[in-house]
């Protein structure tokens, strides 16, 4: 009598559950800044080199860019270490529940002080 059993290798997933793999996967890529709020109301973005802020998702690091100066000339880069553990997203020192994402948008939400912040972001 032979028995052979199949079942889903999951240290390929180096420990991380489905739903964490698949966010993984999901958010790879280029992600641009396009709208926020706080406490369920829309912010007026003043600075339009705001909308220029982007975060490029690579397989282990982040790289961040943010523009400043006259003509949004100034770009400041910086490279953070992330991960991803189910719905929250930690990049660097900073975490934020993932509440929406999917290939072509990003939603998160984090606190800032006192207040509740969301960000949008589209690929």
């Amino acid at each position: 009598m032979l028995v052979i059993n199949c079942s889903k290798d999951d240290s390929l997933n180096n420990g991380k559950d489905d739903l964490s793999v698949q966010n993984l996967e999901k958010i790879l890529g280029i992600w641009t800044f396009k709208a926020s709020t706080t406490n369920g109301v829309a912010d007026v973005i003043l600075d339009p080199c705001r909308l220029l802020f982007n975060i490029n998702f690579e397989s282990t690091y982040a790289s961040i860019q943010e523009y400043s100066g006259d003509n949004c000339s100034t770009i400041q880069s910086t490279s953070e270490d992330y991960s991803i553990n189910r719905n929250t997203l930690k990049v660097g020192d900073f975490t934020a529940e993932i509440i929406t994402l999917n290939t072509s948008t990003l939603i998160i939400k984090y606190n800032e002080g006192s207040d509740a912040k969301t960000e949008l972001y589209l690929k």
